[in-house]
C-alpha cells in the first residue's frame, strides 16, 4: 500500500506536462498559423497580445508549479516516515481531482463573479488547497504522536537514562540486556522473533542471545542495534506492538537492565 501514495503524484505530474504541451501548442499556433502574436513575444511571456486561451493556459501552468510543490513534498514525507494509509491515499486523490477540475475550468472558461472581483475557479482552488493543508496537519499530528509515544515508553526512558548521559553512540553498535514477562511460553516468543526478522533487518536490530526461567514466564535477552533511535522506532511500530502482544509479551514489564560493552557465549 505504501507505494500507492506516489500514484496521485504521478497523475498530477502528467496533468502538469499535459498543460505544458497544450500551452506550447496554442502558443505556436498563434505565432505561426494565426499570426496574432509575433515570434519575438516568445522571449517574454505571457503574451499580452495573445488570446485568452493562451493566457489562461500559461497562467494555469504556473499555478501547477506553485502550491502543488507542497503536495509533492508532503506525500514523499509521508512515505519516508512510513505513515501511508488508505485515508492519506484518498486525500491525495481528491487533491488531484480538484486540480484537474481547476485546470479545465481555468483554461477553457475562467469566468468572474461579484463584479469581476472573484474568479469562479477559486471554488475549486480553495478545496484543493484545504485538502493539502489537512494532509499536512494530519501528517504532522501523527509524527508528533509517535514521538510522544516513544518518549513516554517506560523502558525507553530507562534506556535513554542509561545510554545517553555522557556519550553518543550514533553510528556505532549498541548492546543492551533486557528482561520482560511473557504469558504464552518461550517457544511462542522464539516464533515471534522469526516473524519480526523483516522489521529487525529494516531497523538494523539483531538478537544475540535469549533465555527464560523455569516456568517460561520471564525472558532475558541480549540485543544489538546499529542506532538506538532506530531500535526505539522499531518497537514503536504499530504492527510490531500488535505482534508482540499476540505472542504474549507484557510490554509494560519490559526493562533495560544495562548496556553491554563485551559478551561471550560458550
Amino acid at each position: 500500500m505504501e507505494s500507492e501514495i506516489f500514484l496521485p503524484m504521478y497523475y498530477l505530474m502528467l496533468l502538469t506536462v499535459t498543460v505544458l504541451l497544450f500551452s506550447i501548442t496554442v502558443r505556436l499556433k498563434e505565432i505561426y498559423v494565426n499570426k496574432t502574436v509575433e515570434g519575438e513575444a516568445h522571449r517574454h511571456p505571457p503574451f499580452d497580445e495573445g488570446s485568452r486561451l493562451l493566457k489562461n493556459s500559461q497562467r494555469n501552468l504556473a499555478n501547477l508549479l506553485e502550491f502543488p510543490i507542497l503536495f509533492y513534498i508532503v506525500c514523499i514525507s509521508i512515505f519516508v516516515m512510513g505513515k501511508v494509509d488508505a485515508y492519506f491515499i484518498t486525500l491525495a486523490y481528491w487533491f488531484f481531482y480538484f486540480r484537474v477540475a481547476h485546470s479545465i475550468y481555468h483554461i477553457f472558461f475562467n469566468q468572474l463573479i461579484i463584479k469581476g472581483g472573484f474568479p469562479i475557479r477559486s471554488l475549486l482552488w480553495i478545496p484543493s488547497t484545504a485538502t493539502m493543508v489537512w494532509i499536512w496537519v494530519r501528517f504532522i499530528s501523527l509524527v508528533k504522536a509517535e514521538t510522544t509515544r516513544i518518549a513516554s515508553c517506560p523502558w525507553i526512558k530507562k534506556l535513554t537514562r542509561i545510554y545517553f548521559p555522557s556519550t553518543s553512540f550514533k553510528g556505532s553498535l549498541m548492546k543492551f540486556l533486557t528482561t520482560f514477562k511473557i504469558s504464552k511460553g518461550f517457544d511462542r516468543w522464539l516464533q515471534l522473533i522469526d516473524d519480526l526478522q523483516p522489521y529487525m533487518e529494516k531497523y538494523g536490530y539483531k538478537m544475540l542471545f535469549a533465555s527464560t526461567n523455569d516456568d517460561e514466564t520471564v525472558v532475558y535477552d541480549l540485543g544489538e542495534a546499529k542506532d538506538p533511535d532506530m531500535a526505539m522506532k522499531m518497537l514503536s511500530e504499530p504492527d510490531v506492538i500488535n505482534m508482540r502482544k499476540e505472542a504474549g509479551v507484557d510490554l509494560e514489564s519490559q526493562e533495560v537492565l544495562s548496556t553491554i560493552s563485551k559478551h561471550k557465549i560458550w
